[in-house]
């Protein structure tokens, strides 16, 4: 089945973009796929570069965040040389950031997304029908705790490895002092994991 790859910053500032290009597609019954959907059992490179090269074209929400991104940059240009880069932004963003060589193509703006469908349909992507399968609905709450018990797995994993570690490094040197010393790194460390 053929889907559009969203490509955008994982800024909060950005969020409230893709939530609103997402909403849109979900209104007008595109498939789409975004990062989000990752599992984490799953090389994250490796899917990336699958589901890019694999889409129907790539959405890429500029931002002034998104201009300074290695994926979104990577990502667009996999779509430029393969002729499905479709450029959208915020009305206030100025395009002049946008950087050489993706700069020569049209930027729809979120004010104008009636203008989305037309540069869809010109690539050969068009809605489902409402026969097809039924448009994809906002996560659920049990979707979105899935989501971030994943993630919060990952995390916790790594910090539990580094924690390991740390314990056993200050148990060889038997250093009471040292023990302390990395135990408090480690409850830092855990704290920035959980909050970042």
């Amino acid at each position: 089945m053929s889907y559009i790859f969203i490509s955008y910053s994982h800024s909060k500032i950005d969020e409230p973009l893709v939530i609103k290009l997402r909403e849109w597609l979900d209104s007008h019954r595109y498939e789409y796929w975004w990062d989000d959907q990752l599992d984490s059992e799953v090389s994250y490179y490796k899917a990336l570069t699958e589901k890019v090269n694999g889409a129907s074209c790539v959405i890429v929400i500029w931002t002034s965040n998104s201009v300074q991104s290695d994926f979104v940059l990577d990502e667009a240009g996999r779509a430029r040389k393969a002729g499905r880069l479709v450029p959208i932004a915020a009305k206030t963003f100025d395009v002049a950031e946008i950087l050489v060589g993706f700069g020569s193509f049209h930027v729809i703006r979120f004010d104008q997304m009636d203008k989305l469908a037309g540069r869809l349909s010109k690539l050969g992507i068009e809605p489902q029908s409402i026969t097809s399968q039924s448009p994809r609905s906002a996560p659920t709450i049990g979707e979105i705790f899935a989501q971030m018990k994943r993630k919060l797995q990952l995390r916790v994993g790594l910090g539990t490895v580094t924690a390991l570690v740390a314990i056993a490094l200050a148990v060889a040197f038997q250093g009471l002092a040292l023990t302390i010393l990395v135990l408090a790194g480690i409850l830092i460390a855990a704290i920035l994991m959980l909050t970042s």
